[in-house]
C-alpha cells in the first residue's frame, strides 16, 4: 500500500536521525559532573558587617562549613548604593558554582524602580536558590505623636 510505504519511510528517517545523533548524546554522558563545591565559595552580601543579610550569610557559611569541611567558605561583604554594588558582584560572577549572594528584596525588586539604570538585571543575570529567611517590616512613629494603628 502507498500509505505503509511513506509511514515506513518516515519511521526508518527517524531512526536514521536518532542513529547520528546517537554520538552526540552519548559523548554528553561521558563528561564528567562538575564536583560541588569547590574548594572555596564565595558568599557575597551586598550590604555591611552586621546587616540582617551579612548575619544570614553568615549562620549559611557555618552551616555550609559544618556540612563540607574540605571546602572554605568566605563571606564577602560588598555595600554600597543599595546593595547594587554587591548584586552586581554576584550578577558578574562566575557561574561555576564558587559564589552564593544573600540579598534581600532593594537589589532584587525595588532598585529596578528607584534606579534609571543597573548594572545587572535581576530577572535574568541572577539565579534564585530559595528563600533563606522571611524578615518583617516594622513601622515605627514617636509615641507623641498619639497613632496607634495605620
Amino acid at each position: 500500500m502507498p500509505g505503509n510505504h511513506i509511514g515506513r519511510a518516515c519511521r526508518l528517517a527517524l531512526a536514521a536521525t536518532a542513529l547520528l545523533w546517537l554520538p552526540v548524546a552519548a559523548q554528553a554522558q561521558t563528561g564528567a559532573a562538575p564536583v560541588w563545591p569547590p574548594k572555596l565559595v564565595r558568599i557575597i552580601v551586598p550590604f555591611g558587617a552586621g546587616s540582617s543579610p551579612d548575619i544570614i550569610g553568615r549562620v549559611l557559611g557555618d552551616s555550609l562549613q559544618a556540612r563540607y569541611p574540605a571546602t572554605n567558605f568566605v563571606i564577602e561583604n560588598k555595600p554600597g548604593a543599595s546593595g547594587n554594588i554587591g548584586t552586581d558582584a554576584i550578577a558578574k560572577s562566575v557561574p561555576d558554582g564558587s559564589t552564593i549572594g544573600i540579598s534581600l528584596g532593594g537589589p532584587l525588586a525595588i532598585n529596578t524602580l528607584l534606579f534609571a539604570r543597573l548594572a545587572y538585571n535581576p530577572d535574568t543575570d541572577l539565579a534564585p536558590i530559595t528563600m533563606l529567611t522571611q524578615l518583617p517590616s516594622v513601622l515605627a512613629v514617636p509615641t507623641s505623636l498619639g497613632v496607634n494603628s495605620v
